[in-house]
């Protein structure tokens, strides 16, 4: 969320508990037939991320988990990078 507020880059992420889920629209949809964000954008990031060893899943539909395997450094260095792409877009 600050990556995307700090770059301008219209996004929300949706969170519960340890799931996440980010689309490129505002205000964040709270149904699915709200959902009309940028996907391609979605993608532009995923093949960023995935050029700095980060991975998501590779569709904007799909959600991401954060889970015990992942050491602070780990999600030190995903937003870092995260930061790094929205600042491009």
């Amino acid at each position: 969320r600050g990556a995307a507020a700090k770059a301008g880059v219209t996004a929300s992420v949706v969170q519960v508990g340890s799931l996440f889920w980010t689309v490129f629209q505002d205000p964040t949809p709270t149904a699915m037939e709200q959902i009309d964000g940028d996907m391609s954008r979605y993608g532009a990031m995923h093949a960023a991320l995935l050029d700095r060893g980060i991975y998501l899943a590779p569709s904007g539909w799909e959600v991401g988990f954060v889970s015990a395997a992942h050491s602070e450094a780990d999600i030190d260095a995903t937003i870092a990078a995260v930061a790094e792409v929205m600042s491009a877009f």
